[in-house]
């Protein structure tokens, strides 16, 4: 199964934020984002961690 951020990263822009934004408002470690950037699974409590920012 293919994972896709497509829609956390055009709310970003809706909220002019950069992806960047949330990796350190959610203290997501580099390699975590790097996994999302390829659209890698990630945990749900990273996703969490996002959503609550």
């Amino acid at each position: 199964m293919v994972v896709s951020y497509k829609r956390l990263w055009h709310l970003l822009l809706d909220k002019d934020m950069d992806k960047t934004d949330p990796k350190r408002a959610a203290g997501i470690s580099s390699s975590t984002f790097a996994d999302m950037v390829a659209g890698k699974n990630v945990s749900m409590d990273v996703l969490l961690k996002i959503c609550n920012e």
